[in-house]
């Protein structure tokens, strides 16, 4: 049996030129504490700077499925 490799389709330059566009990223970190996380991966820096412990109860939560149930 011959094993094929599979290959992706190769990309036109146009194609190259639209992906070479880097998405605004500005937004995606509103309400976010600046910090140590913009420069440096520390998740628990990061964490225990926007974590915000919710106080409420369990009343938004949705009825466990059927198949919740039968585990």
């Amino acid at each position: 049996m011959e094993t094929q490799v599979l290959t992706k389709p190769s990309k036109t330059s146009a194609e190259k030129k639209a992906d070479t566009k880097e998405p605004d990223t500005k937004e995606a970190w509103r309400g976010f504490k600046p910090g140590l996380w913009q420069r440096d991966i520390n998740v628990r820096w990061f964490l225990q700077q926007n974590y915000t412990p919710y106080d409420g109860d369990d009343s938004f939560l949705a009825p466990a499925t059927e198949r919740t149930k039968r585990i």
